[in-house]
């Protein structure tokens, strides 16, 4: 299987999400409620009820995402005669959000949830933890909005609606996996989120970077370059049988 550097790309853009300085202290937030436990709790059975939440939490948001990647993919398949314009448009504005992430300037809040969360969405259930997804992939955050952005701009110039969705998904797997392992492992979520909180703004402007590179590539376009650059670490033969297993 050959390496798709857009997917990875996706990917790699949901675990930036997930560490990203205004994501990752609420993580544990997000796991009291939708499981129903307190940080401690070390029980099995309480550790799989938390981890099936955790699921059905990640799965609300995932179909959100999709659903955002179809829309952006069936918008750019409309100007498929100016695809080279949209690259270069959006290749203008992931150099904008890449600036965001690095702090170098300032974005304005791309939304996020606000009031009380709606009384059917009831804590420690799979059902309530599915309607807490929909709400969190519907309320973008400052933090999920950069990225989430950036995937959304690849969606637009792949201009179809199932690579978008394709795209969108990577990206969710990349913000829900390590949610996942934090579910499961709950009793530890806290110390591990205080050993990584320190090292979040370094990872954002790491992560910022690498996308005004992204952004720089599609303006000027040679975003195929990556694509061509995964084709070659494809013939490494290490690297070759490790992206077997992708």
């Amino acid at each position: 299987m050959s390496l798709d550097v857009s997917l990875l790309s996706a990917f790699l853009g949901g675990l930036l999400t997930f560490l990203a300085p205004c994501t990752l202290p609420l993580i544990p937030a997000f796991l009291a409620f939708i499981g129903g436990a307190s940080p401690g709790v070390n029980n099995l059975e309480k550790r799989k009820a938390v981890l099936f939440a955790a699921l059905s939490f990640v799965s609300g948001f995932t179909v959100i995402f999709m659903l955002l990647g179809m829309a952006s993919g069936t918008l750019g398949a409309l100007f498929t005669l100016n695809k080279k314009l949209i690259a270069q448009v959006g290749g203008v504005l992931i150099i904008v959000l890449g600036f965001g992430m690095m702090g170098v300037i300032p974005l304005p809040s791309l939304g996020r949830i606000t009031g009380k969360i709606p009384s059917s969405v009831v804590p420690g259930t799979r059902t309530g933890g599915f309607l807490l997804g929909l709400l969190f992939g519907l309320g973008w955050s400052p933090c999920l909005g950069p990225i989430l952005g950036t995937i959304l701009v690849l969606a637009a110039t792949s201009s179809t609606a199932l690579t978008g969705a394709t795209l969108l998904f990577a990206y969710a797997l990349g913000l829900g996996l390590p949610f996942l392992l934090l579910s499961y492992w709950y009793a530890s979520s806290l110390l591990v989120v205080e050993r990584i909180a320190p090292h979040t703004k370094t990872i954002s402007t790491i992560g910022g970077a690498l996308v005004v590179g992204l952004g720089l590539l599609m303006l000027i376009g040679q975003f195929g370059a990556l694509t061509a650059l995964g084709f070659d670490l494809y013939r490494i033969p290490l690297l070759s049988t490790l992206m077997d297993y992708m």
